[in-house]
């Protein structure tokens, strides 16, 4: 999972902004699983729908990430992401 950065997330309602932020993610993916062995390979990314924050619970405020809120909050959705063949799901 991933968060983009505010700048981008608020751009994300024009399609020709979200096609070309698909098709980074897709090529930053192959990248990186090009350099890893195959039990390493991501499967997918999934962009977070609204971003981590201390007022959501997701971030402590040192800024840590939570990740048992944020993986119970996306944990009813996860076989489903396993079951397409998506390389970029939004979350």
């Amino acid at each position: 999972m991933l968060v983009l950065a505010e700048a981008l997330r608020a751009q994300l309602n024009d399609p020709a902004v979200r096609a070309r932020v698909q098709a980074e993610l897709e090529g930053l993916l192959k990248s990186v699983n090009h350099e890893l062995a195959d039990y390493e390979r991501l499967r997918m990314l999934v962009v977070a729908r609204e971003p981590w924050s201390i007022e959501n619970g997701c971030l402590t405020p040192t800024m840590k990430i939570k990740r048992s809120r944020i993986e119970s909050s996306v944990a009813a959705q996860v076989d489903g992401w396993y079951t397409g063949e998506a390389a970029v799901l939004w979350a």
